[in-house]
């Protein structure tokens, strides 16, 4: 206390006048606004009596008043100094103990690695059970499958159909369009004059017959006609001329000879223009062009494309 003591007394030696003035101020507030007394002044003065006496001297409505000894601020020193120790010891306690709360909330709510490792085995699939299960999954969906050549000829040439229904006794149905497609790959012909050929010569009836010749068929292909391309070009025997119209009514083989014979005439007149004039072979030329506009025509109808637009692919 004796350190304490001095140490004070040193500071109110530096600061005694503002210190005075401080504690005046902090009087007058005490008193006006938290005590009630508006005129009370509040005066806190340290005074040094003789070497180990003090007084701590209060002055209230200027009248001064001893209220604490040299013993008495020893005592009140003591009981300050333990109740701020006890305060000190009981704020680390609190501190100490929030600290563990909240540590042991972190440990509730944190997984052990063991336990992590534990999980995450369970948790753990067999690549082959994922790909079982996968595959099954696959299984059970409805499969999204590629259209057939087939249906992909009846969307790309789905014209033909519209058209056909303007005429009677039409049998061109999607059979028909993949072997000629077949036969248009095989000799190299474009599927579009094929399809414009039929048109023209029997608007897509297999049974058509010419009353005035032997064309017969979807390519009415005549009789002179279908024994040269069969029995010389495709090599096939003796063709049998006596069963023309039912021979050519077969519309395989109408579609193999009338393929064959544009794929011939077009290598020996080098355009397909050329080729249908004279695949219809008549002695006059005006009649022969007549022919291949018909077939113009009906590419245009169906396709939006000419003999010309083909020449050039």
């Amino acid at each position: 206390m004796v350190d304490l003591l001095a140490i004070m007394n040193s500071l109110i030696r530096l600061t005694s006048r503002n210190l005075n003035n401080i504690l005046e101020s902090i009087g007058e507030i005490l008193y006006s606004h938290f005590l009630g007394f508006r005129k009370a002044r509040l005066y806190i003065i340290f005074v040094k009596g003789s070497a180990d006496h003090w007084k701590i001297l209060m002055s209230y409505k200027r009248k001064e008043l001893e209220i604490m000894t040299q013993a008495q601020f020893n005592k009140w020193c003591k009981i300050f100094t333990v109740t701020i120790a006890i305060l000190l010891v009981v704020l680390v306690a609190l501190l100490i103990t929030l600290i563990v709360v909240k540590n042991a909330d972190n440990d509730v709510h944190e997984i052990p690695d063991y336990i992590s490792e534990t999980t995450d085995t369970s948790n753990t699939r067999n690549p082959s059970t994922t790909e079982n299960t996968t595959t099954q999954n696959t299984n059970t969906q409805t499969p999204e499958t590629t259209p057939s050549l087939s249906e992909q000829l009846d969307v790309k040439y789905a014209a033909v159909y519209e058209w056909q229904k303007w005429y009677d006794d039409q049998d061109f149905g999607s059979e028909q369009m993949l072997y000629l497609y077949e036969c248009c790959q095989t000799y190299d012909i474009p599927m579009e004059f094929m399809l414009a050929l039929i048109a023209t010569e029997s608007s897509f009836r297999s049974g058509a017959e010419a009353s005035t010749s032997s064309a017969t068929g979807y390519c009415q292909v005549t009789k002179g006609t279908a024994e040269w391309v069969y029995e010389d070009l495709l090599r096939r025997g003796t063709y049998d001329v006596d069963n023309h119209r039912e021979l050519m009514k077969n519309w395989k083989l109408n579609m193999d000879i009338s393929t064959k014979l544009v794929s011939w005439l077009y290598n020996r007149w080098g355009s397909y223009e050329m080729a249908a004039q004279r695949y219809y072979g008549s002695t006059s030329d005006s009649a022969n062009a007549a022919y291949a506009d018909r077939i113009d025509v009906r590419m245009t109808e169906l396709f939006n494309m000419t003999i010309a637009d083909i020449e050039k692919n």
